[in-house]
Protein backbone atom coordinates (compact mmCIF):
# COMPACT_ATOMS: atom_id res chain seq x y z
CA UNK A 1 0.00 0.00 0.00
CA UNK A 2 1.12 3.86 -0.90
CA UNK A 3 -1.16 4.72 2.52
CA UNK A 4 -1.95 3.53 5.81
CA UNK A 5 -5.64 4.81 7.81
CA UNK A 6 -5.27 5.52 11.02
CA UNK A 7 -7.02 2.50 12.13
CA UNK A 8 -4.44 0.25 10.81
CA UNK A 9 -1.61 2.51 12.13
CA UNK A 10 -3.08 2.73 15.51
CA UNK A 11 -3.90 -1.72 15.72
CA UNK A 12 0.31 -1.76 14.37
CA UNK A 13 0.93 0.35 17.28
CA UNK A 14 -0.79 -1.94 19.21
CA UNK A 15 0.73 -4.81 18.60
CA UNK A 16 4.06 -4.01 17.86
CA UNK A 17 4.04 -3.02 21.95
CA UNK A 18 2.11 -5.96 22.93
CA UNK A 19 3.90 -7.69 25.77
CA UNK A 20 3.75 -11.38 23.61
CA UNK A 21 7.43 -11.68 21.60
CA UNK A 22 5.89 -13.93 19.28
CA UNK A 23 3.15 -10.97 18.40
CA UNK A 24 5.91 -8.43 18.21
CA UNK A 25 7.87 -10.40 15.89
CA UNK A 26 4.59 -11.59 13.38
CA UNK A 27 3.83 -7.84 13.38
CA UNK A 28 7.46 -6.86 12.28
CA UNK A 29 6.99 -9.44 9.27
CA UNK A 30 3.87 -7.60 8.60
CA UNK A 31 5.79 -4.15 8.38
CA UNK A 32 8.06 -5.79 5.78
CA UNK A 33 4.83 -6.61 3.40
CA UNK A 34 3.79 -3.04 3.96
CA UNK A 35 6.82 -1.46 2.88
CA UNK A 36 7.49 2.22 2.61
CA UNK A 37 3.82 3.24 4.10
CA UNK A 38 5.07 1.49 7.29
CA UNK A 39 7.83 4.35 7.66
CA UNK A 40 6.06 6.34 10.27
CA UNK A 41 7.64 7.87 13.06
CA UNK A 42 5.80 6.03 16.16
CA UNK A 43 6.11 2.54 13.74
CA UNK A 44 9.81 3.79 13.84
CA UNK A 45 10.32 4.66 17.05
CA UNK A 46 8.90 1.41 17.82
CA UNK A 47 11.49 -0.69 15.70
CA UNK A 48 14.48 1.47 17.19
CA UNK A 49 13.62 0.16 20.60
CA UNK A 50 13.52 -3.94 19.28
CA UNK A 51 17.15 -2.46 17.60
CA UNK A 52 18.68 -1.25 21.03
CA UNK A 53 17.85 -4.38 22.99
CA UNK A 54 20.66 -6.51 23.23
CA UNK A 55 18.72 -9.31 24.97
CA UNK A 56 16.86 -10.50 22.34
CA UNK A 57 18.75 -10.81 19.05
CA UNK A 58 15.64 -12.55 17.11
CA UNK A 59 13.43 -9.34 17.79
CA UNK A 60 16.47 -7.60 16.97
CA UNK A 61 16.86 -9.07 13.71
CA UNK A 62 13.36 -9.09 12.92
CA UNK A 63 13.42 -5.52 12.95
CA UNK A 64 16.89 -4.99 10.97
CA UNK A 65 14.62 -7.15 8.24
CA UNK A 66 12.05 -5.30 8.95
CA UNK A 67 13.41 -1.81 8.35
CA UNK A 68 15.28 -2.77 4.92
CA UNK A 69 11.68 -3.93 3.37
CA UNK A 70 10.30 -0.44 4.51
CA UNK A 71 13.28 0.60 2.38
CA UNK A 72 14.72 4.03 1.63
CA UNK A 73 12.51 6.21 3.98
CA UNK A 74 13.57 4.47 7.30
CA UNK A 75 16.81 5.81 6.95
CA UNK A 76 16.77 7.76 9.49
CA UNK A 77 20.18 8.68 11.45
CA UNK A 78 19.07 6.87 14.39
CA UNK A 79 18.54 4.18 13.06
CA UNK A 80 21.45 3.93 10.37
CA UNK A 81 23.41 4.52 13.82
CA UNK A 82 21.84 1.44 15.40
CA UNK A 83 22.46 -0.28 12.54
CA UNK A 84 26.15 0.32 11.99
CA UNK A 85 26.75 -1.04 15.47
CA UNK A 86 24.95 -4.26 14.44
CA UNK A 87 27.85 -4.36 12.08
CA UNK A 88 30.40 -4.47 14.24
CA UNK A 89 28.68 -7.02 16.59
CA UNK A 90 29.54 -10.79 17.10
CA UNK A 91 26.47 -12.47 16.00
CA UNK A 92 26.78 -13.14 12.55
CA UNK A 93 23.47 -13.48 11.60
CA UNK A 94 22.84 -9.84 12.56
CA UNK A 95 26.34 -8.73 10.80
CA UNK A 96 24.97 -10.21 7.79
CA UNK A 97 21.45 -8.86 8.16
CA UNK A 98 22.41 -5.17 8.98
CA UNK A 99 24.64 -5.55 6.17
CA UNK A 100 21.97 -6.29 3.73
CA UNK A 101 19.37 -3.91 5.28
CA UNK A 102 21.94 -1.01 4.63
CA UNK A 103 21.78 -1.72 0.86
CA UNK A 104 17.92 -1.33 0.78
CA UNK A 105 18.23 1.96 2.32
CA UNK A 106 20.13 2.53 -0.47
CA UNK A 107 23.39 5.14 -1.41
CA UNK A 108 21.21 7.43 1.61
CA UNK A 109 22.71 5.07 4.36
CA UNK A 110 26.35 5.19 3.19
CA UNK A 111 25.83 9.29 3.54
CA UNK A 112 28.42 10.68 6.56
CA UNK A 113 26.81 13.94 8.46
CA UNK A 114 28.47 15.99 9.85
CA UNK A 115 29.47 15.20 13.10
CA UNK A 116 27.91 11.83 13.05
CA UNK A 117 30.54 8.99 14.32
CA UNK A 118 29.53 6.03 12.28
CA UNK A 119 31.18 5.00 9.64
CA UNK A 120 28.96 2.59 7.48
CA UNK A 121 31.40 2.17 4.78
CA UNK A 122 34.55 1.64 6.78
CA UNK A 123 32.37 -1.54 8.58
CA UNK A 124 31.38 -2.58 5.59
CA UNK A 125 35.39 -2.60 4.46
CA UNK A 126 36.28 -4.22 7.20
CA UNK A 127 34.06 -6.90 6.59
CA UNK A 128 35.01 -7.73 3.38
CA UNK A 129 38.41 -8.44 4.71
CA UNK A 130 37.66 -11.49 6.63
CA UNK A 131 37.33 -15.25 5.24
CA UNK A 132 33.79 -15.97 5.80
CA UNK A 133 31.89 -16.07 1.95
CA UNK A 134 28.67 -15.53 3.43
CA UNK A 135 30.21 -12.13 4.12
CA UNK A 136 32.11 -11.46 1.59
CA UNK A 137 29.05 -11.60 -0.95
CA UNK A 138 26.65 -10.02 1.32
CA UNK A 139 29.11 -6.74 1.84
CA UNK A 140 29.82 -6.73 -2.17
CA UNK A 141 25.90 -7.01 -3.05
CA UNK A 142 25.53 -4.59 -0.51
CA UNK A 143 28.40 -2.27 -1.97
CA UNK A 144 27.03 -2.74 -5.27
CA UNK A 145 23.61 -1.39 -3.92
CA UNK A 146 25.25 1.84 -2.67
CA UNK A 147 26.36 2.45 -6.03
CA UNK A 148 29.77 5.29 -6.52
CA UNK A 149 29.37 6.29 -3.08
CA UNK A 150 30.71 2.81 -1.58
CA UNK A 151 33.74 2.74 -4.54
CA UNK A 152 36.66 4.01 -1.66
CA UNK A 153 39.94 3.17 -2.18
CA UNK A 154 39.88 0.11 0.82
CA UNK A 155 36.81 -1.52 -0.56
CA UNK A 156 37.57 -1.01 -4.55
CA UNK A 157 41.55 -2.51 -3.61
CA UNK A 158 39.60 -5.88 -1.74
CA UNK A 159 36.95 -5.90 -4.51
CA UNK A 160 40.05 -6.31 -6.91
CA UNK A 161 41.75 -8.78 -4.87
CA UNK A 162 38.23 -10.97 -4.12
CA UNK A 163 37.37 -11.15 -8.34
CA UNK A 164 40.14 -13.90 -8.27
CA UNK A 165 37.88 -16.23 -5.87
CA UNK A 166 36.83 -19.55 -7.67
CA UNK A 167 33.49 -19.65 -5.53
CA UNK A 168 30.85 -18.98 -7.54
CA UNK A 169 28.24 -17.30 -5.35
CA UNK A 170 31.10 -14.82 -4.06
CA UNK A 171 32.49 -14.15 -7.53
CA UNK A 172 28.96 -13.55 -8.66
CA UNK A 173 28.50 -10.72 -6.61
CA UNK A 174 31.63 -9.56 -7.05
CA UNK A 175 30.84 -9.14 -10.64
CA UNK A 176 27.55 -8.02 -9.54
CA UNK A 177 28.86 -4.94 -7.84
CA UNK A 178 31.18 -4.50 -10.62
CA UNK A 179 29.09 -3.40 -12.48
CA UNK A 180 27.52 -0.68 -10.38
CA UNK A 181 30.29 1.10 -8.33
CA UNK A 182 30.93 3.17 -11.28
CA UNK A 183 33.82 4.98 -12.62
CA UNK A 184 36.42 3.36 -9.94
CA UNK A 185 35.53 0.28 -11.98
CA UNK A 186 37.25 1.13 -14.92
CA UNK A 187 40.70 0.40 -13.53
CA UNK A 188 42.40 -1.69 -16.05
CA UNK A 189 43.22 -4.70 -13.48
CA UNK A 190 39.39 -5.00 -12.81
CA UNK A 191 38.41 -4.97 -16.44
CA UNK A 192 41.90 -7.28 -16.99
CA UNK A 193 40.35 -9.99 -14.17
CA UNK A 194 36.73 -9.72 -16.20
CA UNK A 195 37.92 -10.27 -19.24
CA UNK A 196 40.12 -12.89 -18.40
CA UNK A 197 37.00 -15.15 -16.90
CA UNK A 198 35.28 -13.91 -19.91
CA UNK A 199 37.90 -15.64 -22.19
CA UNK A 200 37.58 -19.03 -20.16
CA UNK A 201 35.76 -22.51 -21.40
CA UNK A 202 32.78 -22.39 -19.77
CA UNK A 203 31.06 -25.59 -18.53
CA UNK A 204 27.26 -25.53 -18.51
CA UNK A 205 27.30 -25.35 -14.74
CA UNK A 206 29.03 -22.20 -14.46
CA UNK A 207 27.09 -20.55 -17.29
CA UNK A 208 25.74 -18.05 -14.61
CA UNK A 209 29.00 -17.02 -13.77
CA UNK A 210 29.55 -16.27 -17.90
CA UNK A 211 26.45 -14.17 -17.55
CA UNK A 212 27.77 -12.13 -14.65
CA UNK A 213 31.05 -11.13 -16.35
CA UNK A 214 28.84 -10.22 -19.38
CA UNK A 215 26.55 -8.15 -17.06
CA UNK A 216 29.81 -5.91 -15.84
CA UNK A 217 31.85 -5.84 -18.85
CA UNK A 218 28.24 -4.37 -20.58
CA UNK A 219 27.89 -2.13 -17.42
CA UNK A 220 31.07 -0.30 -17.45
CA UNK A 221 31.08 0.24 -20.77
CA UNK A 222 33.46 1.59 -23.48
CA UNK A 223 36.30 1.13 -21.17
CA UNK A 224 35.56 -2.70 -21.08
CA UNK A 225 35.27 -3.22 -24.39
CA UNK A 226 37.64 -4.49 -26.46
CA UNK A 227 38.07 -6.55 -29.85
CA UNK A 228 39.05 -9.62 -28.03
CA UNK A 229 36.01 -8.67 -25.65
CA UNK A 230 33.75 -8.54 -29.15
CA UNK A 231 34.93 -11.01 -30.53
CA UNK A 232 34.20 -13.49 -27.45
CA UNK A 233 30.53 -11.81 -27.31
CA UNK A 234 30.13 -12.34 -30.86
CA UNK A 235 30.97 -16.12 -30.29
CA UNK A 236 28.72 -16.42 -27.60
CA UNK A 237 25.89 -15.45 -29.48
CA UNK A 238 26.01 -18.98 -30.62
CA UNK A 239 26.39 -20.81 -27.43
CA UNK A 240 23.97 -23.59 -26.91
CA UNK A 241 22.64 -21.99 -23.68
CA UNK A 242 19.90 -19.70 -24.49
CA UNK A 243 21.02 -17.80 -21.19
CA UNK A 244 23.73 -17.30 -22.57
CA UNK A 245 22.82 -16.25 -26.10
CA UNK A 246 20.36 -13.53 -24.68
CA UNK A 247 23.10 -11.93 -21.77
CA UNK A 248 25.44 -11.96 -24.80
CA UNK A 249 22.94 -10.30 -26.48
CA UNK A 250 21.74 -7.86 -24.01
CA UNK A 251 25.52 -6.73 -23.37
CA UNK A 252 26.08 -6.08 -27.41
CA UNK A 253 22.85 -3.80 -26.86
CA UNK A 254 24.31 -1.80 -23.75
CA UNK A 255 27.33 -1.31 -25.58
CA UNK A 256 26.14 0.27 -28.20
CA UNK A 257 24.25 2.18 -26.01
CA UNK A 258 27.15 3.55 -24.71
CA UNK A 259 28.07 5.01 -28.44
CA UNK A 260 30.19 2.22 -29.56
CA UNK A 261 29.34 0.26 -32.80
CA UNK A 262 31.25 -2.77 -34.32
CA UNK A 263 31.91 -4.61 -37.27
CA UNK A 264 33.54 -7.48 -38.47
CA UNK A 265 37.46 -7.37 -40.39
CA UNK A 266 38.43 -9.98 -42.53
CA UNK A 267 40.08 -13.18 -40.24
CA UNK A 268 37.33 -12.67 -37.86
CA UNK A 269 38.83 -9.64 -35.74
CA UNK A 270 36.76 -7.05 -35.06
CA UNK A 271 36.44 -3.31 -35.62
CA UNK A 272 35.19 -1.26 -32.91
CA UNK A 273 34.48 2.74 -34.13
CA UNK A 274 32.54 5.43 -31.72
CA UNK A 275 29.34 6.73 -33.28
CA UNK A 276 31.10 10.01 -34.18
CA UNK A 277 33.57 8.28 -35.88
CA UNK A 278 31.02 6.24 -37.97
CA UNK A 279 29.16 9.29 -39.02
CA UNK A 280 32.48 10.55 -40.49
CA UNK A 281 33.77 6.79 -42.02
CA UNK A 282 33.30 7.05 -46.00
CA UNK A 283 33.25 3.45 -47.24
CA UNK A 284 32.44 1.59 -49.97
CA UNK A 285 29.90 -0.94 -48.07
CA UNK A 286 26.22 -1.01 -47.59
CA UNK A 287 24.53 1.67 -45.64
CA UNK A 288 25.41 1.91 -41.85
CA UNK A 289 22.00 0.96 -40.71
CA UNK A 290 22.93 -2.70 -42.27
CA UNK A 291 26.86 -1.98 -42.29
CA UNK A 292 27.13 -2.47 -38.45
CA UNK A 293 25.03 -4.66 -36.99
CA UNK A 294 25.81 -8.28 -35.64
Amino acid sequence: PTAMTDGIHTLLLERLRCADRDVRQFMSQVLGRIGPAAATVDILGCLVEFLRDNTDREMQQAAVVAIGAIGPRAARPDILDLLALLLTGRRLSLRLAAAETIGRLGPTAAEVEEGAQRDILGHLEDLFRGRNKNLQQVVAKTAGELGPVAARPRLVARLVARLKSRDKNVYQALAWAAGRLGPEMTRPEIIAQLTERLMEPTAAEDASVLQSTMDALGRIGAPAITPAVLGRLADLLRAPDHAIRQTAAETLGRIMSHGLRFMPEPGGSWQIRSVDQLSQLQTNHEPAAEDWSV
